[in-house]
């Protein structure tokens, strides 16, 4: 089904015209929940469990690299740090463990999908690099 917005004139439904002045469109609601198991695309589990992984870092990646876009062009353009600055930056002891722990939590969530597929109610951890 496509919506209604610029460049498709062909509106909610599919049907040709705009709404009449004055009246909006009627909105389409999506269910919250899906019905039924968990989507499978391939024949093997462990593959749907890569690809959801894979997706999920996708998604954050994308929201991060966005959000460090935006703060570099925010601080640049007003004149608070000069271009380059961020390569150029070595953080203290103190950030770096909070970055750890950051880094940790963004790990959990990520590896949240295999203890969805987990036979056990505790996945098998791998020993953590010191």
């Amino acid at each position: 089904m496509q919506r209604s917005g610029p460049g498709n004139s062909r509106g909610v439904g599919g049907k040709g015209g705009a709404a009449a002045p004055g009246r909006a469109r009627p909105s389409i609601r999506l269910p919250h929940l899906s019905k039924g198991g968990r989507a499978e695309f391939f024949d093997q589990p462990a593959i749907d469990q890569l690809f959801a992984i894979v997706t999920s870092l996708t998604a954050e990646l994308s929201v991060a690299i966005d959000r460090l876009d935006t703060l570099e062009r925010v601080l640049t353009g007003a004149h608070l740090i000069k271009p380059g600055a961020m390569e150029s930056f070595r953080a203290d002891p103190g950030a770096t463990r909070e970055r750890a722990q950051r880094r940790d939590e963004l790990l959990q969530r990520v590896f949240a999908v295999l203890e969805a597929y987990a036979p056990s109610p505790s996945p098998r951890r791998l020993p953590r690099k010191s």
